[in-house]
C-alpha cells in the first residue's frame, strides 16, 4: 500500500487529504503518481506520452495500459521515472525540500562516533494478524556486532504504529542494557521524523512519539538518524524473518543465519566489479538467484 495523504487521513493518521505538491485534489495513489501537475511535466520534459483514460481512477488499469503500449525500454523508463517522482513526493513531505541534482551511490552502514553505540532497528507487520516483528542491531563505534534481536508484538493496530513502536523498543533496550550515548537509526522517514520533533497528537503513533520523547530524557544523548533501505538491509532481514522463529530471540556479538548471509553477499557485492553499479539489494538478489525483491514496490501498490 502507498502511504498517500488520502490513505493516512483515513485511518486517522494525518490531515488534510489534499495532494501536498498541487493541493487541488485528493492526493490518491493514481493522482500521486501519474496525474498531478508537477508529474506530468516531468513525463512531458522525457517524451512519455500517456494516453489513459482521464476518468481511470485505477493505477492497475492505467499500468495494464502502459504495459500494451509500450517495449521493455519504455516500461523500464516509465517504472523508473514513478518510482522517482514518488522518492522526491517523500522529500517535499518530509523535509520540505526537493532532492538534489547528486550523482547516486551505494548507500551503507557507517559507524558512530567514539563511545556511542548505534541501534539500527525496523519491523515488519502481518495486518491479518494484527501482529508485528521489531528487530534492532547494536554496534559500537568500531562497527562490530554487539548484540541482536528480534522481538513479537501482538495486538498492534497498523503497520504506521508499527515502526514507532519499534523504535520505541528500541530505546527501552538500550536504557536496559545501561547504555547512555546512542544513535538510533532506522530507514522509517516519518518516525524519525517526529521522535527528532517529538511531535504528538491523539493518534496511537503521537502516543508512542510522546514515550519516546519522556524516554530520552533519561539518556546523555540520543540522536534520531534516518537511514536508507540499503543502509538498514541487517535489521530489515532479522525483522522478515523474525516471524518464523516462534517468539522473541537475541544474540549476543551474532545476528541470525539469514541475516549474516546477506552481510556476506553484500560484502562480496563490494569486491565484484560487474555488480557495483546496482544497488546492493538487486545485486545480492542476482547473486542468490532472486529478483522477486525487484518488484516489492509495485506489489505493495
Amino acid at each position: 500500500m502507498i502511504t498517500t495523504a488520502y490513505i493516512l487521513y483515513n485511518r486517522r493518521i494525518a490531515f488534510p487529504p489534499l495532494c501536498p505538491r498541487c493541493g487541488l485534489s485528493l492526493e490518491s495513489t493514481m493522482h500521486a503518481i501519474l496525474k498531478c501537475g508537477p508529474a506530468n511535466e516531468v513525463y512531458s520534459q522525457l517524451g512519455l506520452q500517456w494516453v489513459t483514460d482521464p476518468s481511470c481512477d485505477s493505477l492497475w488499469y492505467g499500468m495494464a495500459y502502459i504495459f500494451q503500449m509500450n517495449d521493455v525500454i519504455g516500461c523500464s523508463k516509465i517504472l523508473t521515472t514513478m518510482w522517482m517522482l514518488w522518492h522526491a513526493r517523500n522529500k517535499f513531505v518530509m523535509e520540505e525540500r526537493l532532492p538534489e541534482m547528486q550523482r547516486t551511490m551505494l548507500s551503507k552502514w557507517l559507524p558512530s562516533e567514539k563511545a556511542i553505540v548505534k541501534i539500527n532497528f525496523d519491523a515488519a507487520f502481518k495486518q491479518n494478524l494484527h501482529q508485528s516483528c521489531l528487530s534492532f542491531v547494536i554496534r559500537n563505534d568500531l562497527g562490530p556486532i554487539m548484540e541482536s534481536g528480534s522481538i513479537l508484538n501482538s495486538n498492534v493496530v497498523d503497520t504506521f504504529s508499527t515502526k514507532a513502536l519499534a523504535c520505541l523498543q528500541a530505546l527501552t533496550f538500550a536504557k536496559d542494557t545501561g547504555f547512555s550515548q546512542v544513535v538510533i537509526e532506522g530507514d522509517s522517514r516519518m518516525t524519525i521524523m517526529k521522535a527528532r520533533r517529538g511531535i504528538t497528537n491523539r493518534f496511537v503513533i503521537g502516543i508512542f512519539t510522546e514515550v519516546i520523547r519522556v524516554m530520552s530524557l533519561n539518556f546523555i544523548s540520543v540522536l534520531f538518524q534516518h537511514a536508507d533501505r540499503d543502509s538498514n538491509t541487517v535489521a530489515h532481514t532479522i525483522a522478515k524473518n523474525g516471524f518464523k522463529l516462534g517468539n522473541s530471540h537475541f544474540w549476543v556479538e551474532d545476528v541470525p543465519y539469514e541475516a549474516a548471509k546477506l552481510r556476506w553477499l553484500k560484502m562480496t557485492v563490494g569486491h565484484c566489479r560487474f555488480l557495483k553499479g546496482l544497488d546492493s539489494t538487486i545485486a545480492c538478489d542476482l547473486l542468490t538467484g532472486r529478483l522477486s525483491e525487484f518488484w516489492v514496490w509495485m506489489i505493495s501498490i
